[in-house]
């Protein structure tokens, strides 16, 4: 099981899976800085699809863009070739509790801004979720 404090990057959407259950899935950002030893200040996005099965009818129209989430989960990460031959990843995060921190402001300072693009968002990878075991 793992802890993730990160902030959502698109609203949440309710899905519907060929057997008809729903799931509720949003994309997590979490940022993290350290100095690396020559001193400089390095940052890093580690970016997440998150999944939650549970009442996500009555729960996704509070995951917007910009709430900031504290999360318990499982997650999967899987390396992939994209299509132009390039060695990509993803991480899943099934989400098992939602803590919900408050909300990221509107505008971004200039120091800010930056930290949200530190890295580029990989490429989300269509799944059949027919075949879970809920």
């Amino acid at each position: 099981m793992a802890h993730l404090n990160g902030t959502v990057t698109k609203d949440a959407k309710v899905i519907t899976t060929q057997n008809g259950k729903q799931f509720a899935a949003f994309d997590l950002v979490e940022n993290m800085s350290y100095k690396d030893k020559d001193g400089k200040r390095v940052q890093k996005s580690f970016y997440y699809n998150c999944i939650y099965w549970i009442q996500p009818e009555k729960i996704a129209p509070y995951i917007t863009k910009g709430t900031i989430l504290s999360v318990q989960c499982n997650v999967v990460a899987r390396a992939y070739t994209d299509s132009a031959g390039n060695a990509k990843a993803s991480s899943t995060a099934t989400i098992e509790t939602i803590k919900f921190l408050g909300r990221r402001s509107k505008s971004l300072s200039t120091e800010e801004a930056p930290k949200l693009a530190a890295t580029e968002k990989p490429e989300t990878i269509a799944e059949p979720v027919d075949d879970l075991p809920f």
